[in-house]
């Protein structure tokens, strides 16, 4: 895998914000915490020997993917639009994008192109996008104040005005909490979230395979682009061939990419033999 293309870059950003999104340290209500994008580079560091990487680099890659989900998220709910989850990309009449993109440039360059991790960060950022949960949201932690009285103590969260009553037990040296309709409930975001953490390690191997296999696709693609450019050359060095025949053998050896590559692999003299009986037999 080419460590140094972009797409192994977002490959190896959305993985470590998969993780980040388990971890209790480093995600809770709001999204993601004070200080994450500095891990996120250490963790893409580590998944990518060799490159180092600028806290602004990260921030960019950060909100570049999280601007295109938004973007197919928005525009899948709207209506008239769908995604492909085989194809990777949006389903639509471009006449409708591109009234869509007049009023929502961000939405641009997603037409007939392939965005990878649309399910990966659909885990990562899906609620937070459903709730409007902003990136202030992400950067500030939950402010509460406490208030003794007596031997209660009562929790103010001074956003929601939440209270939750605990009475202290001196001899057990902690609080334990009390039956009172303040009490805080689990959510239904935290339910759903631990409900889909064990299958976060599934995304994880997923996006690691989906780069792989797409810089796999890309090397091959290279590799046959630059021996279809060198093959009307090694064609004419054979003798006997008319300009015809070189003609022919050409288009049958560009369009069959693994008849391309055992002909460079040949000698000399086999590879008139091999184009000959392709001339004559066809394949």
């Amino acid at each position: 895998m080419d460590l140094h293309s972009p797409l192994a870059v977002n490959g190896a950003v959305v993985e470590s914000l998969l993780e980040l999104r388990q971890n209790p340290a480093w995600h809770g209500y709001g999204g993601f915490k004070k200080g994450y994008l500095a891990q996120v580079r250490t963790m893409v560091e580590n998944k990518l020997p060799g490159r180092r990487f600028k806290l602004s680099h990260i921030r960019c890659e950060v909100n570049f993917l999280k601007n295109k989900y938004f973007a197919i998220s928005d525009m899948v709910s709207s209506g008239g639009f769908a995604w492909d989850e085989e194809k990777m990309m949006l389903i639509c009449d471009q006449s409708k994008y591109d009234e869509w993109v007049m009023a929502n440039p961000k939405a641009k360059g997603l037409y007939g192109t392939r965005f990878f991790f649309y399910d990966e960060l659909k885990i990562i950022y899906g609620e937070d996008h459903a709730t409007g949960a902003s990136d202030n949201a992400e950067r500030k932690n939950r402010r509460r104040k406490n208030v003794k009285l007596g031997d209660l103590r009562v929790v103010v969260d001074l956003r929601s005005k939440r209270r939750v009553v605990v009475r202290m037990e001196p001899q057990v040296g902690d609080f334990e909490e009390c039956e009172s309709p303040f009490t805080r409930q689990p959510s239904d975001r935290r339910r759903k979230f631990d409900e889909i953490s064990p299958s976060v390690p599934n995304f994880c191997r997923q996006v690691r395979n989906r780069v792989m296999e797409e810089n796999q696709r890309e090397e091959n693609e290279k590799e046959v682009a630059e021996l279809q450019v060198k093959l009307d050359n090694e064609l004419s060095k054979i003798e006997g061939l008319s300009a015809f025949e070189v003609f022919h053998a050409t288009n049958i050896l560009a369009s069959k990419h693994d008849l391309l590559r055992v002909f460079f692999g040949m000698s000399e003299e086999r590879k008139k033999l091999y184009v000959l009986n392709l001339l004559e037999h066809g394949l």
